[in-house]
């Protein structure tokens, strides 16, 4: 099985909330291709659904790097950045930092336009969630695609704003077990 297909099958387990087996899958993946881009991006959003923020943010910095094709000389003040504000704030701070990170960077029609949105979500700002979600749909981000089965946006199904979005997209509602 090629490694995007992998990558995807442990995706689609993370979708399920078996966090564990996709783990596992995912750790597979890495023994295949350490450096495989859509692996080090889709491990270091599952680490953060699990809450294990400090492995997250080396994998967010060596994804930006393998798609950049080119070492930057701030991804590490970057890395540190997101690190200190993790340990100052915990997860609160994670999530600020990586917002101001990806706000600087997004460009119109990006994926990161969806991924703003899901670390409002995850900061508890449905307000800006929603904003940034309305812009991904707006733009026909890929990422609005899947927001329906990904757990990160489980912190705004509860919203009656999650409906009428989805709707937008063309999608009915996946009811899920959500643990808020």
């Amino acid at each position: 099985m090629s490694l995007i297909v992998r990558t995807n099958l442990a995706r689609v387990i993370c979708f399920e909330r078996r966090y564990d087996d996709a783990l596992a899958e995912y750790r597979r993946i890495q023994e295949m291709d350490a450096n495989f881009p859509p692996l080090l991006f889709r491990l270091a959003e599952l680490l953060e659904l699990k809450g294990d923020f400090a492995q997250a943010i080396p994998l967010h910095q060596r994804w930006a790097m393998q798609i950049s094709k080119a070492p930057t000389a701030t991804s590490e003040q970057v890395e540190e950045h997101v690190e200190d504000a993790l340990k100052r704030e915990g997860p609160k701070g994670y999530w600020r930092a990586r917002i101001e990170l990806m706000i600087a960077a997004n460009k119109p029609g990006a994926d990161s336009t969806a991924d703003i949105a899901f670390a409002y979500g995850q900061l508890g700002d449905k307000d800006k969630a929603f904003e940034w979600l309305s812009r991904a749909v707006n733009e026909n981000v890929q990422e609005s695609a899947w927001m329906n089965a990904n757990p990160i946006c489980d912190p705004l199904r509860s919203d009656p704003r999650w409906e009428q979005l989805l709707r937008r997209v063309g999608v009915t509602p996946v009811k899920v077990d959500v643990k808020q």
